[in-house]
């Protein structure tokens, strides 16, 4: 029998929060000899980051007391992955229903599908249609298709689950949890960045900008009200990236810079695991002074060129290697949480 965590309600909209982000519901479906019609179905829900980002599922598996972490792959770009299988990931899923926005319908599926009562599986033909109903529906939900496929449009229910996640950021969400809420979210799919763009109207010819920045498919657009909501702060940009075709989804991401960049890189730098160094660039960000026609000094502007070079070094994809004295001696063995530090630059 599987015991049931004492989770807060906060523990449990951060967790919700992290797999609505960079999760996934599903159900596996494979071939397996000793199971009833030769196929096995399990509910999982889990959560992938690259493998240098080990640290966020660490916290994952610590904050949810269930799963394992588990490291995938050559030790050149290999994943981590935190993993909640089986009668566990449908107490999961149960725990995290009412705090879901755009995958509630995966949620309660899973709280649906038909579980054996023996470890001898005892599985008729009618739980086993069930089972299939359930994947196929599932994966349905999972697809990465256009949004104008009807049963991949955004529903209502994401929409209003959204809301009512605005009210309780308006009315009981305290600035610390705004501030972990937030931060966790950046660290699974947001952004910090820093730009540099040529305008003859500047003394020197250069102009500097600072974002934060969050990309999703448009079908899950919802997501997007919560983050508006941490901060109040608004920008959503829709748009199609050349590289997709009619066969996936179209893309939105939310953004805000300038003088909303900086606020938001201070109030969540202290919460921030994996993009800290990112965070506190930004928080250091010089500002243009208030006032029109006032210009920064030349100190100033050698900061945020600074920053702008050291942003990109930590932004820039490059080979990942995972510490030495943290490898497992097999990549698909079970590993405790690890906390390793910010990984530095590659080696010549």
């Amino acid at each position: 029998m599987t015991s049931t965590p004492s989770w807060t309600e906060f523990e449990l909209r951060q967790l919700a929060l992290a797999i609505e982000f960079e999760g996934w519901i599903g159900i596996a479906r494979g071939a397996h000899a000793s199971c009833a019609f030769k196929v096995q179905h399990n509910p999982t829900i889990s959560v992938r980051v690259s493998v240098e980002d080990q640290i966020i599922v660490g916290n994952l598996q610590r904050l949810s007391r269930l799963g394992c972490v588990r490291l995938y792959g050559s030790p050149y770009g290999g994943t981590a992955s935190w993993r909640v299988t089986g009668r566990t990931a449908k107490l999961l899923a149960q725990a995290i229903e009412p705090f879901a926005i755009c995958k509630a319908e995966q949620c309660r599926l899973l709280m649906a599908f038909p579980m054996t009562t023996t470890k001898v599986p005892q599985v008729t033909s009618q739980i086993f249609a069930q089972r299939e109903a359930a994947t196929e529906r599932i994966r349905e939900l999972n697809a990465t298709g256009p949004s104008n496929d009807v049963t991949l449009r955004q529903t209502p229910e994401a929409e209003e689950r959204a809301h009512q996640w605005e009210e309780w950021i308006e009315n009981s969400a305290t600035a610390d949890q705004r501030a972990r809420l937030f931060a966790q979210s950046i660290d699974l799919e947001g952004c910090f960045s820093a730009k540099r763009s040529r305008n003859p109207s500047f003394r020197s010819g250069l102009h500097h900008a600072v974002t934060v920045q969050f990309g999703q498919v448009q079908r899950r657009r919802a997501l997007f009200l919560v983050l508006s909501a941490l901060f109040g702060e608004e920008g959503v940009h829709t748009y199609t990236s050349i590289q997709r075709d009619s066969r996936h989804d179209q893309e939105c991401t939310w953004f805000t810079s300038g003088p909303r960049a900086v606020r938001i890189a201070r109030q969540v730098a202290p919460f921030i695991v994996v993009k800290r160094q990112q965070a506190q660039l930004i928080s250091e960000f010089p500002l243009r002074p208030a006032g029109g026609g006032k210009r920064i000094s030349p100190a100033e502007f050698q900061k945020r060129e600074e920053i702008y070079w050291e942003m990109k070094r930590l932004n820039a994809r490059r080979t990942r290697i995972i510490p030495p004295a943290v490898a497992p001696a097999s990549m698909h063995e079970n590993i405790p949480f690890l906390q390793t530090a910010p990984p530095g630059p590659s080696p010549a």
